[in-house]
């Protein structure tokens, strides 16, 4: 037989197990074509047919009829995913084929996943399997990849980098990135991929993989089998195929090289599940010691304890077989079904009362379905020092497709139970969750607007974003600069007494305002197109009596930007058009960042402060800010504060509040690359009290800065929006061993160049981050020290830079967590990251308010980051994220079903209003190159409105 293996499932109610064949060669080899995957049914009489094209089985998420993929397909599992009772199908495929979650409806029939299900896939999709990793009763898998652990091999199979565009505006796209996924499951059929804060992304060379509890604490653990006959990722050996004129991509030229290549012989991989979605490397002590070329593994009970010993089937060598000595307690529960289904294929059991949780442990029966192999059903359950309250609840799955329960009461540890499906029952009906009306609704349909040519027509505006190439002036940037926006505020344009909503524009765009109508619907205006980036905006009183607004110009996409400085900011003045004012502020060689404004000096009137974003192609130089005095209604450049903003920073978030209870607003800066910086105001002066308030040990890239009393003290707490956890850097930094960045000239051309560096935890050397290839098309001389990659990856910084590093500037980053700084009477603030739900994606846009109308100040943030360079994945784990204040400064997670909010674009700005006067806070969020999303307050208990 050809392909690799088979995986079998009763899919559709007879009693009767199907087969699905996968399509790859037993030898894992490159084509040119690949074989179709088939479906088989069971014609009952132990004959299988297979599924023709016109019977539909397959269809994509709109219903249209597919064709059988011709995928290099590695493992199908048939698990029931969506929870439903039916055995739905996942088939991980190699290279750019994608991925493919296929629902079953009942019948047997599929139908592809949402597209938003899942935000992105590994790309050389190998080893599956099924748990539920934080035991919070929802179904999560991992998909293994070839991510090496190692910095050294990191840097020998990353290859060369070409700059690509971002995909401006793309949600519905799935990218797939060279790493193992961890898909979270959300409990409403869709997921969040957080493989980078679990630990999991990287296991080697991986091919089957396997989540069992091997110290039987309640938590399943990961197991990887790793390795490969030759590292056809080796970039070094590329590179001489390529200088031969031959190409590696090619089957008949990589067969002719294949010995070329270096043999890749690794360790077998074990990560101990910790119990709070985070995994640590414990190969070597739980006795993986020997390298070879492992690729399927099973689970049986050899010996008879009760628990799950491990047999890997080498490629090269012989088996390797681990007996599992844990001495901690368990129950073993082997399943006998009724009828042809003796295996109870599709079965659930589940321990009720056991370890960990908060939901009880469960697994379910299935044949098949490891890469190449598959394991004993033997259900082993850890119940750690529980000895009383245990039970076990079986599902069975009928042969018509209904379902049954058993329970089984007063389990006892170290024992062993074998359980027979009942002939007879009353169906079980799986519980549906009680309907709750979320906390949201969505309002999109009032931000439509009449086509500028045409009155006719109606349409909704997304944010202009066009592509711009932040690349081309430095090559080795983090992230780019140019995809921040669009910003967001509301305030009283018209004095009707609604707020208005005003959002910002890209370039090329254009400024665009909402007027809000009695009717409840939105009157759309559009501004002239900018010729440059919008940055903050915000609302001016104007002494004519007409709204003004301010919007911050960024030079940061003008050409020759470097030498160019145009207006700072611009105004915008609401007559029967939108059109310019004639106000501008002066530019300089920063970029204009975010704005605010609050009576500085005590004179009775509103002044402005102007952040520095970055320093256009020098980054991450420092930039400078300024502080406008309104003197007699016009702003002037405040000459006391200035020489102290001047170069003060990458300034990503500004906002005033009195933090010390003086009676005058002092201002919060979120910095990237520094900590959260508080400047005192004493009488009109500024004065740096960020180490005063113990806020200047907190070095982060820092996007976002909200002011609340989260705890009910009377004074204001800090939220600061950071990068999350869910990121590449993720273990490569501690408190005390940030991340770091130096930066000068390093190769005398004028332009500034950027080193990131860590130190590696596997060696304890100082490493760079970024590769060989982009490295030296950034500084060529990189490229002639470092003549291979191997040279590259086995140096340390020092040997990979030399002497001149000497002459940088560094900058450090200590905590990417997202962070609340709760005040106390001391003066002190002190540091708690957000829920480890928060953590999952950057977070831009924060609001703090009561939004379910408890009296309580509550907290939205705006998640999301797409921009980044090419060696980075897409940051894509949120969909913005409400969390409920309990009024001492501890907030809880709202699931996105339960309030409403489920945005997957990359959120911005976001603000907050009672848009609609019936005393309940709505949201409105932007997105990056799409559309904004407007949600009206429609559950909260509804308070009263105050208008200062």
């Amino acid at each position: 037989m050809p392909e690799l293996f088979w995986e079998y499932y009763d899919i559709d109610p007879k009693d009767h197990i199907q087969g699905l064949q996968k399509g790859e060669d037993a030898v894992p080899q490159m084509r040119p074509a690949y074989i179709e995957d088939h479906l088989y049914l069971n014609d009952g009489t132990g004959g299988f047919r297979a599924v023709a094209d016109r019977e539909r089985r397959f269809v994509d998420y709109n219903g249209r009829t597919l064709k059988r993929p011709r995928d290099p397909s590695h493992e199908a599992i048939f698990r029931d995913v969506d929870g439903d009772g039916d055995p739905d199908l996942y088939v991980t495929a190699d290279f750019a084929n994608p991925d493919r979650l296929w629902l079953n409806d009942g019948r047997g029939y599929f139908r592809q996943a949402h597209p938003l299900a899942m935000r992105r896939t590994s790309q050389f999709s190998m080893g599956l399997d099924f748990t539920d990793v934080n035991r919070d009763g929802h179904l999560d898998f991992l998909t293994a990849d070839m991510l090496s652990r190692s910095h050294k091999r990191r840097k020998t199979q990353m290859g060369d980098m070409q700059v690509t565009e971002s995909g401006i505006g793309l949600i519905q796209n799935r990218p797939q990135i060279m790493q193992n996924t961890l898909q979270l499951g959300r409990g409403d059929g869709t997921w969040s991929e957080v493989a980078q804060l679990s630990g999991l992304k990287a296991t080697e060379w991986s091919w089957g993989v396997s989540f069992s509890d091997v110290d039987l604490d309640g938590y399943e653990d990961l197991i990887v089998a790793t390795g490969m006959t030759r590292d056809f990722m080796d970039s070094d050996t590329q590179g001489r195929i390529t200088e031969t004129g031959r190409d590696s991509n090619k089957l008949e030229d990589l067969l002719l090289t294949r010995e070329w290549f270096p043999k890749l012989p690794t360790q077998n991989v074990v990560m101990r599940n910790q119990g709070d979605l985070t995994f640590k490397y414990k190969s070597k002590d739980w006795g993986f010691s020997a390298e070879a070329v492992s690729g399927g593994l099973v689970h049986a009970d050899f010996d008879g304890d009760g628990d799950l010993d491990l047999i890997f089937n080498n490629w090269t060598d012989p088996l390797e077989i681990y007996q599992n000595e844990t001495a901690a307690a368990r129950i073993a529960v082997r399943l006998v079904g009724h009828g042809a289904n003796s295996q109870a294929i599709g079965a659930k059991v589940r321990l009720l009362g056991g370890p960990g949780g908060p939901k009880p442990m469960e697994h379910e029966i299935v044949c098949g379905g490891g890469y190449a192999s598959s394991s004993e059903n033997l259900i082993v359950f850890g119940t750690a020092d529980k000895t009383e309250g245990l039970a076990l609840e079986i599902i069975w799955r009928r042969a018509d497709g209904t379902l049954l329960k058993t329970d089984v009461s007063n389990v006892q540890p170290n024992h062993q139970y074998t359980i027979h499906e009942p002939a007879t029952g009353e169906p079980y009906q799986i519980p549906k969750p009680a309907l709750r009306l979320p906390l949201f609704e969505s309002a999109d349909d009032l931000l439509y607007i009449q086509h500028p040519d045409d009155p006719t027509l109606e349409a909704r505006v997304k944010h202009n974003e066009l592509p711009f190439d932040d690349f081309a002036y430095q090559s080795l940037l983090p992230n780019r600069l140019s995809q921040l926006g669009p910003g967001v505020a509301w305030a009283d344009l018209n004095a009707d007494g609604r707020d208005d909503l005003v959002i910002g524009s890209g370039r090329g765009g254009e400024l665009l305002i909402h007027l809000s109508g009695e009717s409840g619907q939105f009157e759309g205006r559009m501004g002239p197109r900018n010729a440059l980036d919008l940055a903050g905006v915000l609302v001016w009183p104007s002494a004519n009596g007409k709204a003004r607004i301010l919007a911050g110009q960024s030079n940061y996409e003008q050409p020759d930007k470097a030498f160019a400085q145009p207006a700072a900011v611009r105004g915008f003045e609401l007559g029967d058009t939108l059109s310019p004012t004639g106000f501008t502020l002066p530019g300089s060689p920063s970029t204009t960042g975010p704005l605010a404004s609050a009576d500085v000096d005590g004179d009775g009137d509103l002044d402005l402060f102007v952040g520095g974003r970055t320093v256009a192609a020098r980054y991450p130089e420092p930039a400078d800010s300024f502080l406008y005095l309104n003197q007699n209604g016009e702003l002037k450049s405040d000459p006391v504060n200035n020489p102290a903003l001047k170069k003060l920073g990458l300034v990503s978030g500004a906002v005033f509040g009195d933090l010390d209870l003086d009676g005058d607003a002092d201002l919060v800066l979120a910095l990237e690359w520094g900590p959260v910086m508080v400047l005192r105001n004493d009488a009109g002066k500024f004065t740096d009290a960020t180490k005063a308030f113990g806020l200047h040990r907190h070095k982060g890239w820092w996007n976002s800065v909200a002011l609340g009393d989260l705890n009910g003290d009377g004074r204001l707490d800090i939220v600061a929006g950071n990068w999350g956890r869910n990121s590449k850097y993720e273990y490569s930094y501690t408190f005390e061993e940030p991340l770091r960045v130096t930066y000068s000239d390093f190769d005398k051309n004028g332009v500034v160049d950027i080193v990131e560096y860590h130190r590696d935890k596997l060696t304890g050397e100082m490493v760079p981050e970024r590769g060989r290839s982009c490295s030296t098309r950034a500084m060529p001389f990189i490229g002639q020290r470092n003549e291979s990659f191997e040279l590259f990856g086995s140096r340390t910084l020092e040997q990979v830079y030399g002497e001149c590093l000497k002459e940088g500037k560094v900058l450090e980053a200590n905590v990417l967590e997202h962070t609340v700084f709760l005040s106390s009477s001391t003066g002190q603030f002190t540091a708690r990251p957000l829920p480890i739900e928060a953590q999952f994606a950057p977070v831009f846009g924060l609001n703090i308010a009561d939004f379910n109308g408890d009296g309580k100040e509550d907290l939205f943030i705006a998640q999301n980051f797409f921009a980044s360079q090419r060696e980075t994945p897409r940051s894509d784990g949120g969909r913005g994220l409400l969390m409920l204040g309990d009024g001492a400064g501890m907030l809880e997670v709202v699931r996105g079903t339960e309030s409403g909010l489920t945005i997957y674009g990359e959120q911005r700005g976001s603000a907050v209003s009672d848009f609609n006067l019936d005393g309940r806070v709505d949201l409105v969020v932007t997105q990056n190159g799409a559309l904004t999303r407007l949600y009206r307050n429609r559950e909260a208990k509804p308070g009263l409105r105050v208008k200062v």
